[in-house]
Order: structure tokens, then sequence, then C-alpha cells
């Protein structure tokens, strides 16, 4: 368990910071705690009320039916979420909105209006259906953050396909495990993505990826630079599938509890788990939580900073803005390139903690718990830790609509996260909450070094590294040792002046020593320019660690450049 001086340490951050009268003015949640209260009494009914808002072919006969771990929302409700993304708007005066804004690193742009989204989405579903394409067969998604990438999931959900999107730029031999785990019939890649003014060769990679995948009958490509006669035999053009097919195509009819795309995560064993996410309760979840939590109206224009690769990406670039009617910007490249004002001139489905457009935001907490989330902190027994400034493990005890309904291919996997702690799905994380409710998440529960039976937690010995003035960032790992179990052991990037020394080694120790005690000193401290982090900004420990012991790394796809 995390230890009380990490505690101590992460809680030395205070204030508050109100929110601008205005924005509590115009909030659509204005009432957080009612609404809250009330998801919780009934969740039943609030998620109907939800659910209400959009469009279904048939409407559910059970909201909810739970056969632990197991469950569904909508049950026998039938409905599309590509249909909901476009059709429901095109009798509206969305029809000639924006939908789309694309930036290209270049400078490029494009604008997409949901009559033009909606030509092009039902012009590649019936491509797709061209080539025998249809519903429960898996397309892998492996292309640059484009508009051809949303439109390939949007027409993928509207022929009830399921998508599988690989983040552009990841290994062959990652590509490759996750068309074959998803058994995929047909691989939809670029020719080039763009980053820091690079080309990262796509279709180079895709070509690697295939090569003993047997089952996989097409492979399409989006051409930004390759000559059509450059492509393989059997290889289709994106842009010729298009021309070639109608702007109409009627949408699926799928149950609510269809799946819509599985996207491949890493865990912290390493090895890659097919997350599912179904039509229905994704749909009413994210589109909840884009109007209620994010706060966007319909004037607004909504700027997503993540990719298509990842969850966030799903829910925020394409699906639920789009559900919602909205218009949504997204952009192709690194966000300091070329210069680092760049972006600033023009691992659930959603969330289930955050801070309110209402509510006073409090440094160092992520915020309570949003509607229909009942989210608690218990110990290793999965008794609940009532004390304020606790630490414990974050579980939620129920799920809600958009939350993940198994791993592809592998459901014991799925059923162990909710057995791990008896009775509640554990998230791997550590956290507290203060006695107003507000919550920290500290760490992963699995960062925890165990140095002469003394649980010490990563997080810890690393905030009291980089609490020195002279360092920037910090790591820490456990080494096997014979005596102690486990020794830790330190690697630092020191702030631009400093340099490293015998001497920064042993200040480092005696600083650890006087913040957090003896056994938390690591034995070991390693200068380094730089730490592996995955592309979402996570220090990569298990990478350290494989490294220093010269073990095999696992899945390593999220690492960045």
């Amino acid at each position: 368990m995390v230890q009380q001086g990490q505690i101590d340490h992460l809680l030395q951050e205070s204030g508050e910071i109100p929110p601008p009268p205005h924005v509590v003015e115009q909030a659509t949640m204005s009432d957080y705690d009612g609404v809250y209260a009330r998801s919780i009494a009934d969740p039943e009914g609030f998620w109907a009320e939800a659910a209400e808002e959009l469009h279904w072919f048939r409407k559910w006969d059970d909201v909810f039916q739970w056969d632990y771990p197991n469950f569904r929302w909508f049950v026998g409700g039938q409905t599309n979420i590509a249909y909901n993304a476009l059709d429901r708007h095109l009798n509206t005066e969305r029809r000639n909105k924006a939908a789309l804004i694309w930036l290209g690193e270049d400078g490029t742009e494009q604008v997409y209006t949901y009559a033009r989204l909606a030509q092009q989405v039902n012009r590649f579903a019936n491509g797709l259906k061209s080539l025998g394409v249809g519903k429960g067969d898996r397309v892998v998604i492996y292309m640059p953050l484009t508009p051809e990438g949303a439109i390939s999931m949007l027409a993928c959900a509207r022929i009830g396909a399921i998508h599988s999107v690989v983040y552009a730029g990841f290994s062959v031999g990652s590509l490759r495990d996750r068309i074959q785990d998803a058994d995929a019939k047909a691989l939809i890649t670029g020719d080039y993505g763009y980053r820091r003014g690079n080309r990262v060769d796509l279709k180079g990679i895709a070509d690697e990826a295939v090569v003993g995948c047997d089952r996989l009958e097409h492979v399409i490509v989006f051409r930004r630079e390759l000559a059509r006669e450059d492509l393989r035999d059997g290889e289709t053009d994106f842009d010729e599938l298009m021309a070639n097919n109608s702007i109409d195509c009627p949408a699926e009819v799928m149950d609510a509890e269809d799946p819509l795309y599985i996207l491949y995560t890493s865990g912290t064993t390493g090895t890659p788990k097919g997350v599912v996410h179904v039509h229905g309760g994704y749909m009413v979840g994210t589109h909840y939580h884009f109007k209620n939590f994010w706060d966007v109206k319909d004037k607004d224009v909504f700027w997503c900073m993540s990719d298509i690769g990842w969850v966030v990406g799903h829910s925020y670039i394409v699906y639920a803005p789009l559900v919602a009617g909205a218009t949504t910007v997204f952009r192709e490249g690194a966000p300091d390139f070329p210069h680092n004002a760049i972006f600033y001139e023009t691992e659930t489905g959603g969330p289930c903690l955050g801070t309110t457009a209402t509510m006073t935001t409090r440094p160092g907490r992520v915020g309570k718990p949003l509607p229909g989330a009942v989210m608690d902190i218990v110990d290793r027994e999965g008794e609940p830790i009532e004390e304020p400034d606790k630490g414990g493990f974050l579980v939620i005890r129920r799920p809600f609509p958009h939350f993940s309904r198994t791993v592809w291919g592998n459901p014991d996997r799925f059923a162990d996260t909710w057995n791990q702690i008896p009775g509640v799905y554990s998230s791997g994380d550590v956290a507290l909450r203060d006695a107003d409710g507000y919550y920290m998440v500290v760490g992963r529960a699995d960062d925890v070094l165990n140095v002469a039976g003394h649980r010490i937690g990563s997080a810890e010995v690393e905030s009291a590294l980089v609490s020195h003035p002279e360092v920037a960032e910090a790591a820490v790992i456990g080494k096997p040792d014979e005596l102690r179990g486990e020794v830790i052991k330190g690697f630092v990037t020191l702030r631009m002046g400093s340099e490293g020394s015998d001497r920064m080694v042993n200040d480092l120790q005696l600083h650890v020593r006087r913040e957090l005690g003896p056994i938390a000193v690591p034995s070991e401290i390693e200068f380094t320019p730089t730490l592996p982090k995955t592309r979402s900004g996570k220090i990569m420990r298990r990478l350290l660690k494989a490294q220093e012991l010269g073990l095999d790394p696992g899945d390593i796809t999220t690492l960045e450049d």
C-alpha cells in the first residue's frame, strides 16, 4: 500500500481556483450535487433519460442487466452510432454546419460539413461492402490523423463492421499482432504520415506486417504521395473505392450490445489487450459527458489534442462531437512543431472523475465522480477507506453505459479486473479522497517497491527526487537483491546547467533521506538526458526495468519516438 509519506508530500499542494462566473451561469450541468445524486439513486432512469435524446430504430426492453461480472445496457434496443453521428443531423440546420475541421502539419486545412461528411462516409461504406466486408467483420485501420481515418471509422460503424484503429507509426510486429488477434478481414492504411516535418512510412510498415496474415483478404491504401502504379497486386486504392460508389448507404440496424470497435491497449504486463466497446452504451455515455462534463454547446468549436489511435480520440475527436452535432478540430503532427505555439493558433470510453464547469478546481485533485460513476477507495480486501486523505485502491462499483464490455478473444482477462478485489472493478490506480469528496490519483498500484519488507510507492521516491531544485524528471525501479528483496535504482534527468557527478548522487540520496527516510533512499542513481515515455507522457518504468535486468520489455508500441 502507498506510504503516508507519499500522501503527505503530495498533499502539500493546496489552494482553490473558483470557476469564472460567466461559465457557471451558462453551464449545462449547473447542479452537480443534485444530478450526481439522481444518477446514483436511479441509474437506470438516469441513463434511460440520456438515451432518449438519441435515435433508436427500436427502443430497449430493459435498461440494464448485470450477471456479474458481465453486464448489458439498453437490452433489446437497436441503433447505429454512425446514423446518430450523421443522418439525424441532415434534416436540421446542422446539415451545412462544419462537422470536422482538419489541420495538416504543413498548414493544409480541410473542412467537412455534416452533409459532405455523410456523403463521403456512405461512399466508403459502400466501397467496403463491395469488397465483401459486412456486419461483424473486423477491419484494422492504420491511418495518419486525417479526415480519411475518421471516415474509415464511421464507414465501418455504418455497415456494422468492427474497426480496430492502430496508432500510425506502431511497429511491424505490433501491427501484425493486432491484425492477427482481431482476425481482420481488411486493412486500411495510408502511404505516409507526417510528424515533426518527417515522413512516417506507414505503407512500408504495413507491407511487412501483413506477411503471414493469411486470413487478411484486402488492403486498402490511402495515397498522399505514392503513385497509383506503385500499389501491389490485389491492393485497393482508397480514392478509387470512394469514387466508384454511391452516396446512398442505409445504416445497418445494430443491437445496442453489438461491438463497435476493438482498441488494443498495453497493460502493465506488457501484453496488449483488445478492449471492446459497443454501439449503444458507448454512444449514450460519451454523448452525455460531451454535453455535460465538457459543457460543449451547439455554437462551440471543440478541439481534442489526442489521436484516433487512442480511446480519447475515438470518443472526443470522432464519435461524441459528431453525435452531439458539434464542430470538432483536429491536427496531424506533433504539438510543438514547427514551433511551441503552433497548437494555440487556430483509458473507460469517457471520464469517470473530473472537475465540472461549475466546480472549484483544487490543484492536484482530478475532481469528483461524474454522474453515473460509483467510485470508491478500498483496501486489498475491498473494504472502503473512509478516512480522508488516506491512500487506497481506486475502484468502480457499478458499470456505466460507456464501460468496455470485454477483452476480444479473452473474456477471462476482462473478468480478472472485476475479481482482483472482490465485488468491484479495479482501475489499477492508487488514489485518495479528501473530506469534501475530491479525488487525487497518486499512481499505479503495481508501481510499488518492496525494500526489506517495506512497501514504497515509486511515485513517492520520484516525487522526493523531483523536489530537488536541480532535478527535472525522475523515475525509479526495483532491482532484485538477495538480502533486502529489492533495492531502488533511480534514473534522473537534471535541469539545464546541472551536471551528473558522484557529488550529485550523494546530494540526491541525502535529499531523499531527509524527505522520506533511509528506507526509501536509492542505492543507485543514473543520470540520463531523457526518460522513456509513452506518447501520452507516462514514464515507462517497465522498459527501464527490462533494460536494466536484460529482460524482454514486452509491448512498447506506445513508446514516444
